[in-house]
């Protein structure tokens, strides 16, 4: 395969280049600053000068890839409009290459993109990060969103934690090349997104698991997936954290899926409850609506899954 690593001068490209060489791949990794091609030539990468920042497009540098990795970013120091103008905006500036290229994308992305915390800056990179993955989603593309835990510098131990959802969690970058190498040409990854951290599995094991587990609520089903909600005059209890709740019908019955959400809080009583406890509850409930045929209300048109444009409070009767 001929890859395109944009940020190809990166902490986790540089790790990458030599992997993806060793599999065989021809490897273009874009910089922006030429002085850094000798770095990303000793990596084993062809360097690519194009700037995502600029009006520079990306097809004319290279004519011809089957795979993206989008391995780029504003980086520390950084404010909130270069979040924009490279986390997002160079990100989106790939998809349309991708769809020139007919290319698989991969995403490196960041754990529980759309849950506000940290500071400003912060919190619009996260934004930055929802938004683009929520247009890769939308893409039509042959894609793939890998969400890292906190990254460190620490040696690839080689043994790791790759599932839809994970609690949140640190991974050395020289394990995250090492989980991309082995994603990037696997079909079965197509559509699928993961979260990854360090853990206590191969890399090998963890991505098989991870492959063969459930797809995502509503992929497969005979309708599309849905945010459920209800008036907040009409709850019990309110979520501490966000909350982001997806329901879909299928010939099975109803499955739910709740995202980001560690806890609730009575009103009342000001007691809190696990998340052990509350998504048993939550499916239950979803299901005697459904069985009685009580009209359940549905947010439409639906916002992409888990976009950063969808409401971060969503009010559960439970």
């Amino acid at each position: 395969m001929r890859i395109v690593v944009a940020g190809g001068h990166g902490q986790i490209a540089r790790r990458l280049h030599p992997l993806l060489t060793a599999r065989g791949h021809e490897v273009l990794g874009l910089i922006r600053d030429p002085r850094q091609a000798d770095a990303v030539s000793a990596a084993g990468a062809t360097p690519v000068v194009c700037d995502l920042e600029s009006d520079q497009s990306v097809v004319d540098v290279v004519p011809s890839a089957d795979a993206i990795v989008f391995a780029a970013g504003a980086g520390p120091g950084s404010g909130e409009a270069r979040k924009k103008t490279m986390d997002r905006d160079g990100a989106l500036k790939l998809i349309d290459a991708a769809r020139t290229w007919d290319a698989r994308y991969l995403m490196i992305s960041a754990m529980q993109a759309e849950v506000p915390r940290g500071d400003e800056v912060f919190q619009a990179y996260l934004r930055a990060k929802a938004e683009a993955d929520a247009a890769l989603r939308k893409s039509g593309l042959d894609y793939l969103i890998l969400r890292p835990g906190r990254l460190v510098n620490e040696p690839p131990t080689g043994q790791i934690a790759l599932a839809e959802e994970l609690p949140r969690n640190e991974i050395s970058r020289g394990d995250v090349a090492v989980v991309i190498a082995e994603l990037i040409d696997l079909p079965a990854a197509k559509g699928r997104q993961f979260d990854v951290t360090q853990g206590d599995t191969t890399v090998k094991a963890a991505v098989a698991s991870a492959i063969q587990a459930k797809a995502p609520v509503g992929q497969d089903t005979t309708q599309s997936p849905a945010l459920h909600a209800l008036a907040a005059s009409e709850v019990d209890e309110v979520p501490v954290f966000t909350c982001i709740v997806y329901v879909a019908h299928d010939e099975q019955g109803v499955s739910a899926r709740v995202a980001n959400l560690e806890g609730i809080e009575h009103r009342a009583t000001g007691e809190r409850e696990a998340l052990s406890k509350v998504i048993p509850r939550f499916k239950q409930r979803v299901a005697e609506l459904h069985a009685s045929n009580t009209e359940i209300p549905w947010i439409d048109p639906l916002p992409p899954l888990r976009s950063g444009e969808q409401q971060r409070f969503v009010p559960v009767h439970l």
